[in-house]
């Protein structure tokens, strides 16, 4: 504010009030005056005040109401140029909200805890200092805290949502898949054990076979003995060899058709 126009002010101050004082019926017109000029005053007081302990927005709205043509000269011409200078501090922010990225227009926006409605994309004045916005958008409420600096203009402050990403589906055919018997280990694995199983009763067989022979003929046993004998224990170890190459791969198979 400007402190030339201090002495002024309070001699208009003082004549206000003593045209307040005055009879009714005798200065009617002065009275009203003097009432209208007492309140220009006391805006412009009211502005200084709240200037200086900077809050701007309400010393703002002082200065209007003592820049009206109703005002005294000098009075309203103080207040028009404080004003202007008051308008260059007044820090002012755009308040929005996106969802993943996007604007959306239907948030609800409380500031400072008080619940505003700001144009989209039009700047809100406040008073400098920190301030909590919290943004709230399809249930969701997130909060940002910011600090107003003077003279910061249209900065804008957002308030950033993430949608819910969808649950995904396994699809029919590979939930059937993951469900399914391994047919193939399965089939490995029975016949090698049968393959085994036939082979190790071969060989006990052809042992057997071999005790009695070595007990009764051996060592002039029938050629014909001996080459049965000699099929059996050939056969025995080709069906052990095939079955425990059976449950070998069918371990492998199981390992990599769960994998």
């Amino acid at each position: 504010m400007s402190l030339s126009r201090l002495p002024l002010l309070a001699a208009l101050s003082v004549g206000a009030l003593v045209a307040i004082s005055a009879p009714a019926s005798a200065q009617p017109e002065s009275r009203e005056t003097a009432a209208r000029k007492a309140a220009c005053v006391a805006a412009h007081d009211r502005a200084s005040s709240l200037s200086s302990v900077r809050r701007l927005k309400a010393a703002r709205a002082e200065l209007v109401s003592c820049s009206a043509d109703t005002c005294p000269d000098v009075v309203r011409e103080d207040c028009a140029r404080s004003l202007l200078v008051l308008d260059t501090q007044l820090p002012t922010i755009v308040l929005g909200a996106q969802v993943d990225g996007h604007d959306v227009s239907d948030a609800r926006i409380v500031l400072d805890g008080e619940a505003i409605t700001p144009a989209p994309g039009r700047s809100f004045p406040l008073d400098p200092g920190q301030h909590l916005a919290q943004f709230e958008q399809g249930g969701n409420r997130v909060e940002v805290k910011f600090v107003a600096r003077e003279g910061e203009k249209n900065r804008l402050v957002t308030g950033q949502f993430v949608s819910k990403l969808p649950v995904p589906v396994v699809p029919t055919r590979e939930r059937g898949e993951a469900r399914r018997l391994p047919v193939l280990p399965i089939l490995l694995a029975g016949t090698g054990a049968v393959a085994l199983g036939g082979g190790l009763f071969l060989r006990l067989r052809a042992d057997s076979d071999a005790a009695d022979l070595k007990s009764t003929c051996a060592p002039l046993c029938d050629p014909h003995q001996r080459d049965a004998l000699s099929d059996q224990l050939v056969l025995s170890n080709v069906a052990i060899g095939l079955g425990a190459g059976a449950l070998a791969l069918a371990a492998a198979t199981y390992l990599l058709d769960r994998k």
